[in-house]
């Protein structure tokens, strides 16, 4: 039998050993794609559920502004923020938020709707102090038909900011729809 010298990771092997330390590294590598993958498995879940920020008006339980896998932005930074308002059913919300440049303050501008209301639209301007993430919203309500006149409300609510859980967009039901107050 003529015996053959291959190299495995730089030693050099007989070709029955080095068969047999083929074999095992077959396997390990094997092992640790499966325990890889696994990994993958559980941790993956995690990352895709990330969390919201969340903008509950102090006094009024319930009722927040949600942003959809929104986070501060760094100093000197703006992101746009798109979500909802809990207090009133499916009430889409946009807009933009800027921390300034020395990261204390973080401002937010938002328009939102509530259609099942016959188009009221509401502009909040929020700012929160950084870091403890507490200030107010000032905003205004008009209806679209309206939007050139005087506003019909004028506003200003204590608010905190904090990151969230999904947060479930409430349903809209065109039945049971009033006009909203805040």
């Amino acid at each position: 039998m003529k015996e053959s010298k291959i190299m495995i990771r730089g030693q050099r092997v007989s070709g029955i050993e080095g068969g047999r330390k083929s074999a095992l590294s077959t396997a390990s590598l094997r092992l640790r794609a499966v325990l890889g993958g696994l990994a993958m498995l559980v941790l993956v879940p995690g990352v895709s559920q990330a969390k919201d920020y969340c903008i509950g008006f102090t006094g009024f339980p319930g009722s927040e502004f949600v942003g959809r896998g929104f986070t501060i932005p760094g100093k000197g930074q703006c992101k746009p923020f798109t979500g909802f308002f809990t207090a009133v059913k499916n009430a889409p919300a946009a807009g933009t938020g800027c921390t300034s440049t020395d990261g204390s303050n973080f401002s937010l501008t938002i328009l939102s709707s509530w259609p099942g209301s016959g188009g009221v639209v509401f502009i909040d301007s929020i700012t929160l102090s950084l870091p403890a993430q507490s200030g107010e919203v000032s905003g205004e309500d008009n209806e679209t038909q309206n939007i050139s006149t005087p506003p019909a409300n004028i506003l200003s609510i204590p608010v905190t900011g904090k990151a969230c859980t999904k947060v479930v967009v409430p349903a809209s039901d065109p039945a049971t729809a009033s006009p909203l107050v805040r």
